[in-house]
């Protein structure tokens, strides 16, 4: 399971423009330093594929919630944190919808989704935001 100890991951771009190895394993190494996430140096002794997919699974877990890590749907050498929209639809879907919009959801978030498209997701907890995007 990832460890965070310095920032939460935010929306946008990791890596970009290239699909080269060398260069998304330095990206999601650096990534992965940034968010305080442990990985093993050994990884990088098992195969460039195998060390690209591990970070991708370490960096997924670091998502926010209604997130993923991945590519940006329409360009494949982007790389980052992205909304899932398959995920909000269906927390709108399930969720509870207060009288000003917001949808409560039944793992302890709110969602609003501005008329223009904005997204902010909370946790009800604390109240703190834990995804944001414009």
């Amino acid at each position: 399971m990832a460890t965070h100890t310095e920032r939460r991951a935010t929306i946008g771009t990791v890596s970009e423009g290239t699909l080269r190895s060398e260069d998304l394993i330095q990206a999601f190494t650096a990534e992965c330093d940034a968010l305080g996430i442990a990985w093993n140096p050994v990884l990088l002794e098992c195969g460039l594929s195998e060390a690209i997919e591990t970070l991708t699974e370490l960096l997924e877990e670091a998502a926010p919630p209604y997130c993923y890590f991945g590519t940006l749907e329409g360009d494949g050498a982007c790389f980052g944190f992205w909304l899932d929209h398959e995920a909000l639809e269906e927390a709108q879907r399930v969720g509870f919808e207060l009288d000003d919009g917001r949808i409560v959801t039944d793992d302890g978030h709110i969602i609003e989704i501005s008329d223009h498209g904005n997204v902010e997701i909370w946790k009800i907890e604390c109240g703190e935001s834990v995804a944001s995007a414009v």
